[in-house]
């Protein structure tokens, strides 16, 4: 990850904001680490080592810095957290409507987890095809450790496996490894996907005002062509 994360706006600055909202969601099987991920993004001082799971949803609200071009604009960052039990799995589409990009997390040591994210995805993507999305390993401060020869330490089922590569061909934007407890790499992904989400949703709404001012096309008619039409009386006109 770049060293570049996310920068946030003091109070005084959020009637700065344009109006624009940049809507993320967290999705994922339960006990993935969603909840204190938003958290930390939400507020990057404080850890919440939290225990209990997340009922349907949860939201946080920031206003964050994002770069658009040569411009540094102020959103407000709106960030949905999905109760990751299955119960709440046929509440995707509705909570998850008018998102513009997702984090899909899962417990880095737990390739259950894995693969249960990857259902979440797919469900997802079933509601808002054209949704940015993330894989995010959560949990990775349990890794942080290297080898003998410098690399760091991955999950033994990770092992062999090109994960980035594997993120890409589920229509994702990337793999990313996040420790919320450590902070590992949590501001870069959030403005990552914040700054990427932001603009999509403004060039999807200047091709849309684009498209909207266009003149419409009349049809015309080459006269011609036009073959000749034969009168009552049987003669050629």
């Amino acid at each position: 990850m770049g060293s570049r994360t996310l920068s946030y706006v003091d109070r005084d600055g959020e009637r700065l904001a344009e109006g624009r909202q940049v809507i993320l969601a967290a999705i994922g099987p339960p006990e993935a680490g969603k909840t204190t991920l938003l958290a930390r993004i939400h507020t990057p001082d404080e850890y919440l080592d939290k225990r209990v799971a997340t009922v349907a949803v949860d939201l946080f609200t920031r206003y964050v810095y994002v770069q658009y071009g040569v411009e540094r604009r102020i959103v407000q960052l709106q960030m949905k957290d999905c109760g990751g039990q299955e119960r709440f799995t046929h509440l995707v589409p509705a909570f998850c409507r008018n998102v513009h990009g997702a984090f899909v997390v899962f417990d880095s040591t737990s390739e259950r987890s894995y693969e249960a994210a990857l259902v979440w995805l797919a469900t997802l993507r079933r509601s808002s095809a054209g949704c940015l999305c993330v894989l995010v390993a959560a949990k990775y401060d349990l890794y942080e450790e290297r080898d003998a020869s410098g690399a760091l330490v991955r999950p033994q089922w990770m092992a062999g496996r090109s994960m980035n590569q594997e993120a890409v061909a589920h229509d994702c934007i990337g793999f990313r490894t996040v420790s919320s407890k450590t902070q590992l790499n949590v501001g870069a992904v959030a403005l990552e996907l914040t700054e990427l989400a932001y603009a999509k949703a403004v060039d999807d709404e200047s091709a849309a005002i684009e498209a909207d001012a266009r003149p419409l096309q009349t049809p015309t008619v080459d006269l011609a062509h036009r073959r000749p039409q034969a009168s009552k009386s049987g003669c050629e006109v």
